[in-house]
């Protein structure tokens, strides 16, 4: 009997939704059952328990994401073939809906995941390469810091989870320090040399008593609501203790637990290490985000760097002193005064992004020896528009930091990220990242924030921007020549000294941060210069019509991204623009 009962209830319901669905196309279905599963998507790239949860969303709850105590990342080899099936499954589901029943936002979205989900699924071979959190100055261990610096307190449920990251940091760290361990076994962990950098690190950090978190974490409890004034004291109490007896204890112990292995002895690139070529070939593919070969991308960049060093000695020729010349970005005395300066610049070659606001933050004296000069925190999928994105600073200000900041702020990660956010598009496109698509468009708009500077040298500006465009390609084919050649300093420091009056000292010191960080380079510049080969294409094919402002809007909507969806998307707009024109 129940047998058939349950029988009869499931034609009843197929009887029922084919009745609901009498009125709706093949296409308007499909539509909604893809809108449907893309709602799902959330939950499948982030597991509750992820910190990264924190730095995601205000309201997890609202996306599926059923939050729980949140911990430290951890990958085992079980969880990293798990995570691979999952992003095979998912990719197929989605290829599985027929893009031609889509809206155009829609099929572009299936798109942007499929592929990111296939460069993905292209670093399933290379766990132990690719499973490292330590690192002298990019380690997740060097990061973490500054992202509980920048934790969100929404409820009660956050600052519990805050406590638990606190408590838990010994036996992460003490995994972290395993994982390594099973590296080096497998010949494929850190050099002596960077395990020493990361060790300093940890020595840096830990031996800082009066921690920044204190002040820092402190502050923020003192305005939380949903605390009594008594709770907020013993808060404060909690955090100081956790962060004085387990926090900094753990970085000592990392430091000790570290010192305690032996690195690979020759400081060489991933050519050195088994699989590392492979490896180096994938990351291209899936973090800077190109499809290019190796040989097509070291042709590509050693024509640049005879196109831009052509024109560096034309300039150098025409005038001698621009050699001796001393910045032009002059004039601003803080970066307050450079954002709003730029933020005002923009407007004519770029989208509007109202409501922008940001907050200046300096960088903790522990944390300045192993910081970059600058960074920017991504936004949250659901913050606000009105709410400040931060900007941290490391150090005092100098005029050097011009660029820097139009990097970083407008019409950089800030701005690209804010105007994002303004497509109100589905969550899981907020979770999709490609490295060479962020930090090449960030790279590309330092190239030409000179452009917007009045009353300074101009002469000395451009000259400055084609050297930089110059060292670009020489660091590029560095990284290629020491991750892919298998380089060692003495033969990086011949290739530089080709183009570049350098000390020993400085080559010593830039081979080795390449060697920590394969293919960061890439993502900058490489994936910059190809953001200004499709500029330059723009403007050839529409003449006296071209517009910056729409140029930059393309690949604004595209998101984070692989360049051949940008480009894709770059030649479509190209081909709308002169059917307009021939319609005219």
């Amino acid at each position: 009997m129940k047998r058939t009962a349950m029988r009869i209830t499931a034609l009843f319901l197929a009887a029922v939704l084919c009745l609901a669905c009498a009125g709706c196309n093949n296409d308007e279905l499909t539509q909604q059952q893809f809108d449907e599963y893309l709602s799902t998507l959330p939950a499948e790239f982030v597991s509750g328990d992820s910190i990264n949860i924190n730095y995601t969303f205000y309201d997890p709850a609202a996306y599926g994401i059923e939050e729980e105590l949140l911990t430290l990342p951890f990958s085992t080899r079980e969880d990293w073939d798990e995570s691979m099936v999952q992003a095979q499954e998912i990719r197929d589901r989605l290829a599985a809906f027929n893009e031609n029943a889509l809206d155009a936002s829609s099929r572009l979205t299936r798109q942007v995941l499929i592929d990111y989900l296939d460069r993905q699924l292209a670093m399933k071979d290379f766990f132990l390469l690719d499973n490292s959190y330590l690192g002298s100055y990019l380690g997740f261990q060097a990061q973490l810091p500054l992202l509980l610096a920048e934790f969100e307190f929404s409820d009660k449920q956050d600052l519990d989870s805050y406590f638990n990251l606190l408590e838990g940091s010994t036996e992460a760290f003490h995994n972290y320090a395993e994982m390594e361990a099973l590296r080096q076994e497998n010949s494929v962990g850190m050099s002596q040399e960077i395990l020493d950098g990361t060790i300093e690190q940890c020595e840096n950090f830990s031996s800082d008593e009066n921690c920044f978190l204190i002040e820092v974490v402190g502050e923020k409890i003192d305005t939380l609501d949903f605390l009594t004034e008594e709770e907020k004291a013993q808060a404060k109490q909690r955090n100081e203790t956790l962060l004085k007896t387990v926090f900094l204890p753990a970085y000592k112990t990392l430091g000790e637990e570290l010192s305690a292995l032996t690195g690979r002895t020759e400081n060489l690139g991933l050519a050195a290490v088994p699989g590392g070529k492979d490896y180096y070939e994938a990351l291209l593919w899936s973090r800077v985000g190109v499809d290019m070969s190796m040989e097509e991308v070291q042709d590509y960049l050693q024509t640049k760097l005879q196109t831009y060093l052509l024109t560096y000695i034309r300039m150098v020729q025409e005038n001698p002193e621009l050699e001796n010349g001393t910045s032009g970005y002059g004039g601003f005395t803080s970066a307050e005064q450079v954002l709003d300066y730029l933020g005002e610049e923009i407007k004519t070659d770029f989208p509007e992004v109202p409501g922008l606001s940001y907050e200046i933050k300096p960088v903790a004296d522990a944390m300045k020896d192993n910081f970059s000069p600058a960074a920017y925190l991504t936004m949250r999928v659901d913050q606000p528009q009105e709410k400040p994105g931060s900007i941290y600073i490391n150090g005092e200000y100098q005029p050097s930091l011009f660029s820097t900041l139009a990097h970083e702020g407008y019409p950089g990660h800030m701005y690209q990220d804010a105007y994002f956010h303004t497509l109100k598009l589905p969550a899981v496109r907020y979770l999709v990242d490609c490295t060479g698509y962020t930090e090449g468009w960030a790279t590309y708009v330092e190239w030409n924030c000179a452009d917007y500077l009045t009353g300074t040298d101009a002469e000395y500006l451009e000259f400055e921007q084609v050297f930089s465009r110059v060292l670009a390609c020489i660091l590029s084919l560095g990284d290629i020549g020491i991750h892919y050649e298998g380089w060692n300093v003495e033969e990086f420091g011949d290739f530089l000294k080709q183009y570049l009056s350098i000390p020993e000292e400085t080559i010593e010191a830039q081979y080795t941060l390449q060697v920590e960080d394969p293919a960061n380079y890439l993502c900058y510049y490489l994936a910059g210069m190809l953001f200004e080969d499709m500029r330059a294409e723009a403007q050839q094919q529409l003449g006296n019509d071209f517009s910056a402002k729409e140029f930059h809007q393309v690949i604004l909507d595209c998101g984070p991204t692989s360049m051949k969806i940008v480009q894709q998307q770059m030649e479509a707009y190209l081909k709308a623009c002169a059917a307009l024109d021939n319609a005219a």
